[in-house]
């Protein structure tokens, strides 16, 4: 019993490559070029391959009811000070529309494009639109920056509101 529990806190735990993994997305590498992250990680691409779908994997047992779990785990990982966003564009305060800004902070929970369309009462075509110019207007490249930005930005939001 006691090595089974210990084996899913094992589960939830990001170890330092996984770590490297998820600053390299958030530094803008797409999590397809496996060649690129072979070469970051020192791995070969069969290997970047297999490391791919274990990070995949691990982000829903880390994440089970998130629609879209590597932004859960983007999320948090930056939420947790695991890895930082602080390579992304500083452009404050981010000037996203109302809707933007909420289609931005669901992403960042890891809701999917059908949910939030669901939410907003729109489809899952127009999400994806939002999505893109929520990219664009943020200055990023990939939606896994621009929901670290995201992340980052909320996180900064709540410390002001804080004090």
């Amino acid at each position: 019993m006691e090595k089974e529990v210990g084996q899913c806190l094992e589960q939830l735990i990001l170890k330092q490559k996984e770590k490297e993994y998820v600053q390299l997305i958030i530094d803008g590498m797409s999590w397809d070029n496996l060649r690129e992250i072979g070469k970051k990680l020192n791995f070969g691409l069969e290997e970047a391959n297999r490391f791919k779908k274990k990070m995949k994997k691990k982000a829903k047992i880390m994440f089970p009811d998130s629609q879209m779990p590597m932004c859960s785990l983007i999320s948090y990982a930056v939420e947790e000070g695991l890895v930082s966003a602080d390579s992304l564009p500083q452009k404050a305060p981010l000037e996203l529309s109302k809707r933007e800004s909420l289609v931005l902070g669901l992403t960042c929970r890891g809701y999917g494009s059908d949910f939030i369309a669901g939410l907003v009462l729109s489809n899952s075509r127009v999400i994806d639109s939002d999505r893109t110019r929520i990219v664009q207007k943020t200055g990023v490249r990939t939606l896994m920056q621009a929901v670290a930005l995201g992340t980052r930005e909320m996180a900064k939001a709540r410390a002001r509101n804080a004090k």
